[in-house]
């Protein structure tokens, strides 16, 4: 699943470059297992499912003008 933008600069750079000098330090093991399950993931409900190796997340559908977003 390509995510489209980020909104957090530090969260972008933890993405492309794996670095994490901007997000905090208590939530990057957590950010990294989110966005490993985003890369990995064919669509919105293979992220939003349950399944016995990896943890499920609450997805939040957005919509703009006629384009649905998918937020974590």
């Amino acid at each position: 699943m390509r995510i489209a933008s980020f909104n957090h600069k530090g969260l972008r750079n933890l993405c492309e470059q794996d670095d994490g000098r901007r997000v905090r330090a208590d939530q990057i093991d957590r950010l990294r297992l989110i966005l490993s399950a985003l890369d990995q993931a064919n669509g919105p409900t293979s992220v939003s499912t349950r399944r016995a190796h990896r943890p499920c997340f609450l997805l939040v559908v957005i919509f703009q003008i006629h384009v649905p977003r998918v937020a974590v």
